[in-house]
């Protein structure tokens, strides 16, 4: 579905997810939309670039997501609590497993998904 795709759901996902249950809290609402914007747009180009190199993709968006999301949340002050470095810790390793998960995982699972979805048509 592209680069495209990727951007929308990334803005829509945080958004309609606030709208429902009221998380994501307002302080992390833009940081994480932003976050998730970036997954879907930057791993929609890397494999648009290379030409199918998933789990790369899925890094690069990975680091460049976490990234802006600490920086959205550095800018914006929402870690009023801890320290910058206090709360990059806090937001970034205990993430370190999940993100190697989804490395691993989310282009097997994207694969599956476009060819069920062109076998049905």
């Amino acid at each position: 579905f592209g680069w495209r795709g990727g951007f929308a759901v990334g803005i829509l996902a945080p958004l309609t997810n606030y709208m429902l249950t009221g998380y994501p809290l307002p302080p992390v609402l833009l940081a994480m939309t932003i976050e998730l914007a970036t997954y879907g747009a930057i791993s929609g180009l890397v494999k648009q670039t290379l030409g199918g190199k998933d789990f790369i993709a899925v890094l690069i968006a990975l680091v460049i997501g976490r990234v802006l999301f600490l920086s959205v949340i550095g800018i914006s002050g929402s870690f009023i609590e801890h320290s910058i470095m206090a709360y990059a810790y806090a937001a970034m390793v205990p993430g370190l497993f999940v993100g190697v998960l989804q490395v691993a995982t989310l282009p097997i699972i994207a694969k599956w998904c476009v060819e069920k979805v062109s076998n049905s048509q």
